[in-house]
């Protein structure tokens, strides 16, 4: 954060450094350093926050906080902690890879290598206002947009394929 000059140099006041990648699910698989959530490997290195309350194990249902690994294929955990919200809801929020509305009827949008399919999903804005399909489309930028996919369940995930039945705008990072 901090204020422009004339010559359009940001002269910074404060500087912090935000978990860029969240998924929230159940730990498919975990060997002490590393789990994987929705197939995503997730790294646990010494520095990461785990919620003392978690005994971390396969199926224990968990909200990770992090940012994407060096390869862009996972995720390294700063934070471990116990999921909100609805039980069996799952989502993934992350910058937006890549878009595509060529197919009016089947958009799609790919969030942390995940091709999420958008059709007959909500979108909201991030004032979190319902949006049509366009007018999310049109504000997402790829490379640029944080964008959260939610799907009903963990059912709705197939490998990379991701049926989203809400996205919503999370600004840029």
């Amino acid at each position: 954060e901090g204020h422009l000059d004339a010559a359009g140099v940001l002269h910074a006041a404060k500087v912090s450094f935000r978990p860029g990648a969240r998924i929230t699910a159940v730990i498919e698989s975990y060997d002490g350093v590393s789990m994987t959530l929705l197939g995503v490997p997730v790294q646990i290195p010494s520095f990461a926050e785990v919620d003392p309350s978690l005994t971390l194990a396969n199926g224990l249902k968990v909200e990770v906080r992090g940012n994407p690994s060096a390869d862009g294929a996972g995720v390294v955990a700063l934070r471990i902690e116990p999921p909100s919200g609805n039980a069996d809801r799952v989502f993934v929020r992350a910058v937006a890879t890549a878009k595509s509305n060529a197919t009016p009827s089947a958009p799609s949008v790919t969030v942390l290598g995940f091709a999420v399919s958008t059709a007959g999903a909500t979108f909201r804005g991030l004032a979190d206002e319902l949006m049509t399909p366009q007018a999310f489309y049109a504000a997402v930028e790829p490379g640029r947009t944080v964008v959260k996919v939610r799907a009903a369940s963990a059912a709705d995930v197939s490998g990379t394929a991701f049926a989203a039945e809400e996205l919503e705008l999370e600004g840029d990072e």
